[in-house]
């Protein structure tokens, strides 16, 4: 099937399964205005995601706005960056969590727990969403719709870390799937549960790239990458038509794809 064929479809199929399933889980301010990266700079989808999840959520989340400096969008993902991003990387050696390519998952983490922190409020964790030795695609599928619905039932949007992923030939070198470019956003609506025979399921999510409010749909791929030696993928597909997320970096006739890869939330 053409990839602009499926990602016709699966949209279609959102739309019908909204109106025909009406257990979904929502972010408790789903309807907050997005929070826009590029108020800072086109490194701070991390800050900003933070940010988006903090504001979509429970009023208690919320809460958190309070121990940032500043008054409005901008000036508080700058004080996120300097009072929290600045500080040094458990993670990445003589670095400090945030810098000019962005931030990682875990010191993302660790920058919303200081803040969280700082507002007496419960910490979160982080979790690597590849499947893992021994279990099935359908097994990592259910565990990551597992801990997205159990953050969102506990008032906190998750934050994704996707990533797009290039099958990319260099010189005197094999094909090998390769990192093109990194994102977060914040994941505020999906359906209570999987039904038998799922192959994924669809979502709501805010970008923070000029602070959208998009569909999507997470799932297990229709033709494997990031396989192992059986074939097998290692990893979820993010079906984002709306994302940009390095589309402008492959090169003529790449296979690309953008993969979960991780995440952020309450559980």
């Amino acid at each position: 099937m053409g990839n602009l064929l499926r990602i016709e479809l699966l949209l279609l199929l959102t739309c019908l399964f909204a109106n025909a399933d009406p257990c979904w889980v929502h972010a408790p301010n789903s309807g907050a205005a997005p929070i826009d990266q590029l108020l800072v700079g086109s490194n701070a989808c991390g800050p900003a995601a933070m940010m988006n999840s903090f504001r979509t959520g429970s009023e208690k989340w919320r809460h958190a706005f309070k121990v940032m400096g500043g008054t409005n969008d901008k000036e508080r993902m700058a004080w996120i960056i300097r009072e929290v991003g600045m500080r040094s990387s458990n993670h990445v050696y003589a670095s400090p969590r945030w810098n000019k390519r962005g931030v990682g998952v875990e010191d993302l983490r660790d920058m919303a727990n200081d803040v969280l922190r700082k507002a007496y409020l419960p910490t979160l964790k982080k979790e690597i969403l590849f499947r893992a030795a021994g279990d099935s695609p359908e097994e990592l599928l259910a565990n990551t719709h597992k801990l997205m619905r159990k953050s969102l039932s506990a008032g906190f949007p998750p934050i994704l870390s996707v990533r797009r992923y290039a099958l990319r030939k260099e010189p005197k070198k094999n094909a090998q799937w390769t990192v093109i470019e990194g994102h977060f956003v914040t994941l505020t609506r999906m359906p209570c549960k999987l039904q038998r025979g799922d192959h994924g399921f669809a979502v709501t999510y805010v970008d923070p790239w000029r602070g959208r409010r998009c569909d999507g749909w997470i799932g297990i791929p229709e033709r494997a990458f990031m396989e192992d030696t059986q074939g097998v993928s290692s990893c979820l597909e993010a079906v984002f038509p709306d994302a940009v997320i390095g589309k402008g970096r492959i090169r003529q006739g790449e296979r690309t794809t953008v993969a979960v890869s991780a995440a952020i939330g309450k559980w």
